[in-house]
């Protein structure tokens, strides 16, 4: 299998984000919020906005497209949080560490941006062999990976939501998109 990359989709590449996007949720229905229908009636104007308001992480394998993630500020739910969502693979690829590169690289951004805690959310109708962060960040080892995997711990007293302790010691490089403090 050629190298998993991870990168940071610029606002304009909002139509390579829809795409994608629109695909997870033709494969996956059940593990998203939103429908195919409704999104795919979105314009040009709310994907960008979309792309402001949100990191949306694309992993890419020989170029092409293989998972997406989002990343966003999220001080409503812990002082210090970013919160990790819409993580999506490949249904050929899954297994095979695309899912752990993503977390891996949203748990960096976070940290890079000052955020000491990442909130990664499941659906209910995830099989729970894959509701753990640490079934997600079991692929290639990385420092990242397991520097977070022994602190998360489920939250709120359901199996699907997970918070990641990060430990920071770099002042933070500017904020997340998303939610800011008050």
């Amino acid at each position: 299998m050629s190298e998993i990359t991870v990168r940071v989709l610029s606002e304009d590449e909002w139509e390579q984000y829809r795409e994608f996007r629109l695909k997870s949720l033709r494969d996956s229905p059940e593990a998203f919020v939103a429908n195919y229908e409704t999104e795919n009636e979105f314009d040009e104007k709310l994907w960008r906005a979309r792309m402001r308001r949100s990191f949306r992480l694309l992993a890419e394998q020989d170029g092409s497209p293989v998972g997406i993630a989002s990343l966003r500020e999220s001080e409503t739910l812990f002082e210090g949080a970013a919160e990790l969502f819409g993580l999506w693979v490949e249904p050929a690829l899954r297994g095979s560490g695309v899912a752990a590169k993503l977390v891996v690289a949203a748990s960096d951004a976070a940290e890079k941006h000052g955020r000491s805690q990442l909130v990664y959310w499941v659906a209910p109708t995830t099989p729970a062999r894959l509701r753990s962060p640490a079934a997600t960040v079991s692929g290639p080892p990385s420092t990242a990976a397991s520097r977070r995997t022994p602190t998360a711990s489920p939250m709120r007293n359901s199996p699907w939501c997970w918070r990641f302790a990060a430990e920071r010691s770099d002042p933070p490089a500017a904020p997340l998109p998303g939610r800011r403090r008050r």
